[in-house]
């Protein structure tokens, strides 16, 4: 099952950064769910938050689509003004980012 949810509610500083949003990734991170996460995440910069936090501890299978879903979502905080930080990185997801790293180095690079 895909799920990309983000908290109902303003999230509390963990520490360093004031995070606005929390956002959920819960499944496998593919065409679709990457699809779907870039959508989410322009509304909720649009709706005026800076910082989002990626909890990413569910993602169960990572391709290189949701790699590139990732990194372009790095790029929109950036050009938005705002922070993206990721957090709890599933072994799943360590994997797959180690198992792609060019394909993902050549994404993060556009």
């Amino acid at each position: 099952m895909r799920q990309v949810r983000v908290s109902p509610e303003v999230a509390r500083s963990s520490g360093v950064l004031p995070v606005d949003r929390v956002v959920e990734v819960d499944g496998a991170l593919d065409t679709v769910s990457a699809h779907d996460l870039r959508r989410l995440l322009e509304r909720v910069y649009a709706e005026g938050a800076r910082h989002v936090r990626l909890d990413l501890s569910r993602v169960t299978h990572a391709d290189v689509d949701g790699i590139a879903g990732l990194a372009w979502c790095s790029a929109h905080a950036v050009a938005t003004g705002g922070v993206l930080t990721w957090s709890r990185v599933s072994t799943a997801l360590l994997v797959a980012l180690h198992r792609e790293q060019p394909a993902g180095s050549r994404a993060l690079a556009r």
